[in-house]
């Protein structure tokens, strides 16, 4: 009697396995494919500089070079400075931005003077676009959108 229960329990556990195995995938297949760790390592590198890449933050001033019809967006309290190149003020909804150095708004559209202290009011998409290419020196979070 043991010699049968010890048979059929083997051959129950060898059936078993065949069924488990058709079941998991193999590893290369087409429903389990393989990648490389050079490869998982360079896409996590395009998300990190993707998601990195979209608003930059400065602590200090920093240089920014932009191209012609380039636009640098800033976050609330961003300051800006023209130091070459012409470029006037960005905004979707007509609004303007701060000019620190004479004291006044800067409407959308309006020509951004050099050397002139320019702060962002606020989180609506206000900033800065390069008519030429302009070197601009920034401080704060922003981000650059290309033509």
């Amino acid at each position: 009697m043991k010699k049968v229960f010890f048979t059929l329990s083997f051959f129950a556990v060898l059936v078993f396995a065949i069924i488990a195995k058709g079941a998991i995938n193999d590893p290369g297949s087409e429903a389990d494919p393989l990648v490389t760790k050079s490869y998982v390592d360079s896409v996590a590198e395009e998300l990190k500089n993707y998601f990195e890449g979209k608003v930059q933050k400065a602590d200090k001033f920093v240089v920014v070079n932009l191209n012609s019809g380039d636009i640098l967006i800033g976050d609330m309290g961003t300051e800006i400075i023209l130091r070459s190149g012409n470029g006037i003020v960005y905004s979707q909804q007509g609004q303007g931005i701060s000019d620190i150095t004479d004291g006044r708004d800067l409407k959308k559209g309006e020509k951004i003077l050099p050397n002139h202290l320019l702060i962002i009011p606020r989180d609506d998409n206000r900033g800065i676009q390069a008519k030429t290419g302009v070197v601009l020196m920034v401080k704060g979070c922003y981000q650059i959108l290309k033509k």
